[in-house]
């Protein structure tokens, strides 16, 4: 169980906001802070979020605060402190604040990590990580979640980003990922050592600075990967959660918490990147909750799969039809749809060639759920899901039929032909 130091339940009528807490024994601690931003909309260009500069002991960092009016709780590491009495402080940022945005702290409270907590090692180790030079102020690639995966004796760090400046288009994002947001693992400890996800993907040793035990990282690249020097004056310590990643899809981490896929598709609209439904722009898509959503299991081997929805008598494509737009990957797996209507009657899983030939097959180990997004960017109940294996050749396509009332509601007992 977490040890709480102090719940203060005080709403801040005037910043800066002050609380007071007490450390139990020299220990990692995470804060807890309740805030709002009212005024607040990640649509409008000056009226992204309030920013929150946070300190203890004069060690300063950041909190955007991405969930807009919502009062929402911001999980922040005040890192290693001594046995004793801290302050921490909360103000608004001028200088990096949306000006349409406000900044109301509700409250905090403290958890105190010492040696002996299971936990500590997590909490300990978690990256520091400074925000992209250039994206300052602009609230586009913005840092929101972190989660640890703890297996195998290693600790491995990833960060859910709002979006993705470079690197994979929209378009593909949404048909090979089924999203828009950036999941990168960033750091990764063990008994190996140390690394960090840099450059072109690379795993590189990391040989920066710590604190503590905490590596500081940087982004420094527009598909956000990260380097082991250099500065930035926006600094994030987001208290990472942890997540067994071998258990589903990274993106299922979005699920649980709506206000992530609200804030990837709203970034989209004010970066010009989302087009009419149904339509063709270049890489844009259409508004995320016009998508068809599937989280599967399955190994591809030199071949790529692609996966289908029927409505009003039409297949539509995770692919639409590019076949540098299909899932070319093994292990879970999530894509997307973009369908007219919820009426879907069938679902389809077509298995492409790779680039080495057209022997081979797609394996279908698990279909865990498939899903849209209701008008406030939450999973509706499945649409579907089975546990039944199959295989489908190169060139060819299994078809599921689902019950009709499946359009509307959760249906598991989908026939296949």
């Amino acid at each position: 169980m977490r040890n709480i130091l102090l719940l203060a339940i005080l709403a801040a009528s005037a910043l800066p906001a002050e609380f007071p807490f007490r450390t139990a024994s020299e220990a990692e601690v995470v804060a807890a802070i309740e805030m709002s931003s009212p005024g607040a909309d990640w649509a409008k260009p000056g009226r992204e979020a309030a920013v929150a500069e946070i300190s203890v002991g004069g060690v300063r960092q950041h909190v955007v605060l991405f969930g807009g009016a919502e009062r929402r709780r911001y999980r922040v590491l005040l890192g290693p402190l001594a046995a004793g009495a801290h302050t921490l402080r909360v103000n608004r940022s001028g200088e990096w604040s949306a000006p349409g945005a406000g900044l109301t702290v509700h409250g905090a409270s403290f958890e105190e990590y010492p040696r002996s907590h299971p936990d500590w090692a997590m909490i300990a180790n978690a990256p520091y990580l400074d925000a992209r030079p250039g994206t300052e102020g602009k609230f586009t690639d913005v840092p929101l979640v972190a989660v640890c995966d703890r297996r195998n004796g290693l600790l491995e760090y990833t960060v859910i980003y709002s979006n993705e400046d470079g690197g994979t288009s929209t378009r593909n994002l949404m048909a090979r990922w089924g999203r828009a947001t950036d999941i990168e693992w960033i750091y990764r400890t063990g008994a190996a050592g140390a690394f960090y996800q840099g450059r072109d993907h690379k795993d590189l040793p990391f040989r920066g600075a710590f604190d503590g035990l905490h590596p500081r990282l940087i982004t420094v690249t527009d598909n956000n990967m990260v380097a082991d020097s250099g500065a930035s004056p926006l600094h994030f310590r987001i208290a990472p959660i942890p997540a067994d990643l071998s258990a589903g899809t990274r993106e299922s981490l979005m699920d649980a918490d709506p206000v992530l896929h609200r804030v990837m598709a709203t970034e989209l609209e004010r970066e010009g990147k989302l087009r009419p439904p149904g339509t063709r722009d270049g890489e844009k898509v259409a508004d995320p909750r016009h998508y068809l959503y599937l989280d599967a299991r399955g190994r591809m081997e030199g071949v790529a799969l692609a996966v289908f929805a029927r409505v009003n008598g039409e297949w539509h494509a995770s692919h639409a039809g590019r076949p540098i737009a299909s899932i070319a990957r093994s292990g879970w797996f999530r894509t997307s749809i973009e369908v007219p209507s919820r009426d879907v009657t069938a679902l389809a899983f077509g298995c492409i060639a790779g680039e080495k030939g057209a022997d081979g097959e797609c394996r279908v180990e698990e279909v865990r759920q498939a899903f849209f997004l209701d008008r406030e960017y939450r999973p509706e109940p499945d649409l579907w899901r089975s546990s039944t294996l199959f295989d489908v050749p190169v060139g060819r396509m299994r078809e599921i039929q689902l019950p009709a009332r499946s359009a509307s509601v959760s249906a598991r007992e989908g026939t296949e032909d």
